[in-house]
């Protein structure tokens, strides 16, 4: 987390630099994205076979480029969100048995940004790597003593595909409070929606 903060930290600097002001264009967009899992989700075959999941997490994008026009920038974006999600299975032991899914995808592509007064749009393109636990727990039935195993702990590449969309409700100087939504797909069977609110420049 402190990386994504001193991330977040360095991108809004450079913002606030009266020079940089009319050359680069960068965002920092945090919201609630409802993502959705597609396939078994077992990376492992002691891993019970979870079928297509579907959760909500706090998200974090950050977006950093270079105005080529007034209207038209290009540049990267790095975006992060988690969900952490739970089977009860029950399997009539000493022990109600679980097992959990910790997914961490993250983001790195490249963007294209169009704005139009206050409205904007941003397509990108690029690699979501997914860091994946999955891990057996169990917790007692007489005590309520718990216990895990982790099952597996890898990464996964996938490309990755969305575009973001918004509308800048406050404009201070060149600093703007933007609404927006959007959209994502990829290869490795993950897709997302997401709502919030951040900040331009």
């Amino acid at each position: 987390m402190s990386k994504c903060a001193a991330l977040v930290v360095g991108v809004v600097a450079l913002a606030a630099t009266p020079a940089s002001a009319d050359r680069f264009a960068v965002g920092v967009l945090t919201g609630l994205r409802q993502q959705s899992f597609h396939g078994t989700l077992q990376a492992t075959p002691q891993a019970t076979p979870m079928g297509d999941v579907t959760d909500a997490a706090p998200s974090l994008d950050v977006m950093a480029g270079v105005r080529l026009l007034p209207q038209l920038a290009i540049g990267a974006r790095f975006g992060l969100s988690q969900v952490d999600v739970q089977r009860y299975w029950g399997h009539g032991s000493d022990y109600n048995d679980f097992d959990g899914y910790l997914r961490t995808p993250y983001d790195t592509s490249l963007f294209v940004q169009v704005e139009y007064g206050r409205a904007w749009l941003a397509p990108w393109f690029g690699v979501q790597s997914l860091h994946a636990t999955d891990q057996a727990r169990g917790e007692s039935m007489f005590d309520g003593s718990s216990a895990a195993r982790d099952l597996s702990d890898h990464w996964e590449s996938s490309l990755s595909y969305g575009v973001t969309a918004g509308a800048d409700v406050l404009v201070i100087h060149g600093n703007r409070v933007s609404l927006f939504s959007g959209a994502q797909g990829g290869t490795g069977g993950y897709s997302a929606v997401t709502f919030g609110v951040g900040y331009r420049r």
